[in-house]
């Protein structure tokens, strides 16, 4: 676990990052990380707060490794997906036809992944100077890539606190290149319980 804490404005916010290694959904292994920001408020009124969190995504030796994100497919340009389109994970490969390693991001789901309000696949030499927005540029091919989730406008009272918290580790899936196609599967090696009951439990699994 790495823990760091800083205090914004003068002292009346205060952000505990928190980065731990956790064992993945996917692979059923220690290879991923959690990464959660807890901004508290100890101010007398309330702050509207927001957050990004923006990774490069090097893998191995391709600084510009390739995305797949469910229900759009490989991504070559800069792309957002906001509210109910954003996915909730993707895939980043060291190869896409050919993968050795492969990295998962989850966006939602697990025990504490919050859903971001937007999300950014982009070329890490337009984000990275940039301190929170940026409007990505959807004719710009990517030559290195890089990911931003984004929860924006969340209304802190005074004394209370919120976490956002969103996963970056290792992939599981099974790719087959074989022609006339190429596919690939992947499942999670775990479920979540949803209402504090086992999936399908007193139902039938087509309901």
């Amino acid at each position: 676990t790495n823990e760091g804490i800083w205090y914004l404005g003068a002292g009346p916010l205060k952000v505990h990052q928190k980065i731990t290694l956790v064992t993945s959904a996917t692979t059923g292994h220690q290879d991923t990380y959690l990464i959660e920001y807890k901004v508290g408020n100890n101010d007398s009124v309330s702050h509207t707060v927001g957050v990004r969190v923006m990774l490069d995504t090097k893998i191995g030796d391709n600084d510009n490794a390739p995305f797949q994100v469910p229900g759009t497919g490989s991504i070559s340009n800069e792309t957002e997906w906001a509210g109910a389109s954003v996915p909730p994970y993707f895939f980043v490969f060291d190869d896409l036809y050919n993968p050795t390693v492969t990295c998962q991001g989850t966006l939602l789901g697990g025990q504490v992944a919050t859903p971001p309000d937007r999300f950014q696949v982009a070329y890490w030499s337009n984000i990275y100077g940039t301190e929170f927005d940026y409007t990505v540029n959807p004719g710009a091919t990517i030559y290195d890539t890089a990911y931003a989730p984004y929860w924006v406008d969340r209304v802190i009272p005074p004394g209370t606190s919120v976490t956002f918290g969103t996963y970056y580790g290792l992939g599981s899936v099974a790719v087959n290149t074989t022609p006339p196609l190429a596919t690939a599967l992947t499942a999670p090696a775990t479920l979540d319980c949803l209402l504090g009951r086992a999936p399908f439990q007193g139902k039938n699994p087509v309901d």
